[in-house]
């Protein structure tokens, strides 16, 4: 986003946040008419009988709701366009939008759906960089979770093109390697005049001590692009669960791993699955304790859930304290 909104014609925002808010009006719309309500209507005029009533889905269109939140969404984009009065494209950066294309597309069928694929042993140190700092409350620092999320937004994101034309795939690495070339590929794909040098200008500008020295981001947001950072970041044991976890989409993207496709499951993979079928065997035990407990306790159910999260929470910590104390490195 950051090359993109370089040029004259692009205009950038990252994290926007509002296709997760339409998504979920488009699906409240869309998708909820078996839990339809009833409209009552009472009209005097009327002599037999005043008193009517119809299901809300006979005056809600199923297949209205981008009719509606499209002007919604074009105000938000007119007003960011606004800030650069020669722009023609908004470009939204916003990873979480990987999964919601089809949503995207309902309201925007023109939009162009640009693919960032990334090495997931790269996009997991970053994460964990993150968690250590300014993105505790977004990012894991477990490799597992790490993972698990960069397997299920890539593979949401390589869908994409079953959904529009207007879909392009670009290689991280690639921009670290030959940036000014891809960058103006992209840009003849947005039918969007550039050139060679006016590319490499563009990298130097968005380079990371440039971006360091605009203060771009909270402390530590910038990180130095490099193409294989995660060897000196990474433990073996988060590589072997990255891969593991990763592998099969990995290799066919064309990344190498680096540990054999037949190796058996990471230790690091076990101690999460069983801290996670703990919680949720908890979670269960609670779910019919709680009831009883408000009942017979006389509490209000908020602060006996409340304590019980916490029950769970120590016991999940003590068990694994007591049985899973081995240290993984």
């Amino acid at each position: 986003m950051w090359l993109l909104a370089q040029h004259p014609s692009m205009v950038g925002c990252n994290q926007l946040g509002l296709f997760p808010v339409l998504k979920s009006i488009d699906s409240w719309w869309s998708e909820s008419w078996s839990f339809a309500g009833k409209t009552h209507v009472i009209d005097h005029s009327l002599e037999d009988d005043p008193y009517t009533k119809s299901d809300i889905k006979e005056l809600l269109r199923e297949d209205e709701s981008s009719k509606f939140l499209r002007p919604l969404a074009s105000h938000v984009f007119n007003k960011i366009a606004d800030c650069k009065p020669t722009a023609e494209f908004v470009v939204i950066q916003t990873p979480e939008n990987v999964k919601l294309v089809e949503s995207i597309l309902k309201v925007f069928p023109d939009a162009y759906i640009l693919h960032i694929v990334r090495d997931p042993r790269s996009v997991f140190a970053s994460m964990r960089a993150a968690a250590k700092d300014w993105g505790k409350q977004n990012f894991s620092k477990h490799a597992v979770d790490g993972a698990r999320e960069w397997s299920e937004d890539v593979a949401a994101g390589l869908q994409s093109h079953k959904l529009t034309t207007r879909y392009r795939e670009v290689r991280y690495e690639s921009l670290i390697t030959d940036g000014a070339a891809e960058l103006e590929e992209i840009f003849e794909w947005f039918e969007l005049d550039s050139n060679r040098l006016e590319c490499e200008e563009f990298l130097k500008f968005g380079a990371t001590e440039s971006m360091r020295h605009r203060n771009v981001g909270p402390t530590g947001f910038v990180r130095r692009a490099k193409k294989d950072s995660w060897r000196n970041e990474l433990t073996r044991s988060d590589i072997r669960v990255v891969e593991y976890i990763a592998g099969d989409l990995m290799r066919e993207l064309g990344y190498e791993c680096e540990n054999d496709i037949k190796m058996l499951k990471p230790l690091q993979i076990r101690i999460h699955e069983f801290r996670e079928n703990l919680i949720n065997l908890c979670m269960k035990f609670m779910s019919r304790r709680i009831l009883r407990k408000a009942i017979k306790s006389k509490k209000k159910l908020t602060n006996v859930v409340s304590d019980a999260v916490s029950d769970a929470t120590n016991a999940v910590s003590e068990t694994q304290h007591q049985s899973l104390s081995a240290p993984v490195k």
